[in-house]
């Protein structure tokens, strides 16, 4: 098969993203939200920064929903339920403070740097925040076209996941 066709692209990386959330369900590291502030996370932030916030909420220029806000970067897929999108960046984030309070949880960090790897040998992007999840299949379908290394890793790939 010369060219990796982009419906397998699109299901693979569905089944990853997939295995993300269900590492996040079994290892639920991340805090809960309340007026777009992680309650584990609260205690990093100094007063001036919380009023901020707050302000931001109350004028409707902040949504309150997770830590995609957090940076006071606006991400377009954000509703008041979730992500809109599967940004697979997104999903593997981790921020500091949980790299550090959970840094003992060897089965978390393995299964998230093999899912990592996993996604850096298929050439999906992994810095890509705040973009839909089919601008990061667009990237990594270029990929595919422009380097042998990532276009024969999709073969290796797909000749082991038709075999299952």
């Amino acid at each position: 098969m010369d060219e990796i066709e982009r419906k397998f692209v699109e299901k693979v990386y569905d089944e990853i993203f997939d295995e993300a959330s269900e590492l996040f369900k079994k290892y639920p590291v991340c805090g809960t939200f309340d007026f777009g502030i992680c309650r584990k996370n609260i205690a990093t932030y100094d007063n001036e920064t919380l009023h901020k916030i707050e302000k931001e909420i109350e004028a409707g220029k902040r949504k309150s929903c997770n830590c995609c806000n957090d940076t006071f970067e606006e991400c377009p897929y954000v509703s008041e339920t979730g992500c809109t999108t599967k940004n697979m960046s997104c999903k593997l984030f981790v921020c500091g403070w949980v790299m550090n309070k959970y840094k003992n949880n060897k089965k978390f960090f393995d299964s998230l740097s093999k899912l990592k790897e996993k996604i850096n040998m298929l050439g999906i992007p992994q810095y890509r925040y705040f973009k839909s999840r089919e601008h990061l299949i667009d990237i990594t379908m270029d990929k595919i076209k422009n380097s042998n290394f990532i276009k024969n890793s999709w073969k290796d790939y797909k000749e082991k996941y038709d075999k299952h």
